[in-house]
């Protein structure tokens, strides 16, 4: 692994945007994820609904 080169604001705001965009991408997948389940939890605790 190479060092990483801060001598430049360029390369300073490329490292930046990098990791936020890895971090969002691993946010965004975290969330699909658990969406499913929460949502099972959800239906599974909500009153069965009113026949008519």
């Amino acid at each position: 692994m190479r060092m990483l080169d801060f001598s430049s604001w360029q390369s300073i705001g490329a490292t930046l945007v990098g990791l936020a965009l890895v971090a969002l991408i691993g946010v965004g997948i975290r969330l699909m994820a658990t969406m499913p389940s929460d949502r099972l939890k959800i239906n599974a605790l909500a009153p069965p609904p009113m026949m008519r």
